[in-house]
């Protein structure tokens, strides 16, 4: 209360003409108000202490906006880079230098003398990093069947996006499953189908330890498995010594045919080999469409042109 009835002495006075007060002018009049004021509001404490400047509120976005569209799946979205396993495919001791360690990735001895730590030349350095990225494309074409991307629509999120796998696993002994997996992540998606594809395992019975007896065509609702025989895997030959070895002509399809028994000589004495009979299908629709008796069942049908 003394500050403020100073304060308002000071003004009366400089009100009634005082010739000092009055040459200070109106900036002095202010600056004593706002002092008054502070010392005033130091010696009682309920009062809050503000600062002798203005203050302004400062916000650089706005109070309602909590970007509620981006979380519903709403807008443009660029593509998403696929995940790769950097790790799959190195070893201890392997890296962009090029050394060779002892033990790691190198023998210790070699030819009973001790090798101490070396460098790869540049050219095979580079033919060694290019065939580590290949082989890494192929573990990933090996494993994966089928990925795709799915959406479905939710009532709090709209439209959601998910990366659904299909998997098949094998031991290459006749064991061998498949399963889909569903996940918002590619590599997780592929890890759920491939431990779901293990619980859920069949056997199927190799001829000679490599290939199933027949073709086979299974359809269960929408989905048809197919199981196609395969032949014993043989290097690469020429077109003419693959005729040869066929019994064929240079350039032809199919081969010459086999005899097998005739009126004059009766039946052929030495058996074919059973890895030369020749691979007839067993399908019966294979069957009718090399005779030519395989005919659509809408052939048959009156179309009328309107």
């Amino acid at each position: 209360m003394a500050a403020s009835i100073r304060v308002c002495c000071a003004l009366r006075i400089s009100l009634g003409g005082a010739a000092s007060l009055r040459s200070l002018g109106a900036v002095h009049v202010s600056q004593l108000a706002s002092r008054a004021s502070v010392v005033s509001l130091q010696r009682n404490p309920a009062v809050p202490l503000l600062p002798a400047t203005a203050w302004q509120q400062t916000r650089h976005g706005s109070f309602f906006n909590k970007c509620s569209g981006a979380r519903k799946g709403r807008g443009k979205r660029t593509k998403r880079k696929l995940k790769r396993d950097l790790n799959r495919g190195q070893t201890v001791g392997e890296g962009r230098g090029g050394f060779l360690w002892p033990g790691l990735n190198s023998p210790v001895m070699k030819d009973g003398n001790q090798l101490s730590m070396s460098r790869r030349g540049e050219s095979e350095q580079q033919e060694m990093q290019a065939d580590i990225v290949r082989q890494r494309d192929e573990w990933e074409k090996r494993w994966k069947t089928k990925v795709k991307t799915v959406f479905k629509m939710t009532a709090k999120e709209g439209r959601k996006r998910s990366i659904s796998c299909l998997v098949a696993v094998g031991n290459g002994n006749g064991a061998a499953g498949f399963a889909v997996g569903k996940a918002a992540d590619r590599n997780t998606a592929l890890r759920k189908a491939k431990n779901r594809a293990i619980h859920y395992l069949h056997y199927i019975e190799l001829y000679n330890d490599m290939t199933i007896y027949h073709d086979i065509n299974s359809k269960f609702k929408r989905t048809t498995l197919c199981m196609k025989k395969q032949n014993e895997a043989n290097p690469p030959e020429s077109g003419g010594q693959e005729a040869a070895a066929r019994g064929g002509v240079p350039g032809a399809a199919r081969p010459l045919p086999v005899v097998v028994a005739s009126p004059k000589e009766g039946a052929r004495p030495d058996p074919e080999p059973v890895d030369e009979i020749p691979n007839t299908r067993l399908n019966w629709d294979d069957v009718q469409a090399a005779q030519g008796i395989k005919h659509s069942k809408w052939a048959g049908v009156k179309r009328t042109i309107w």
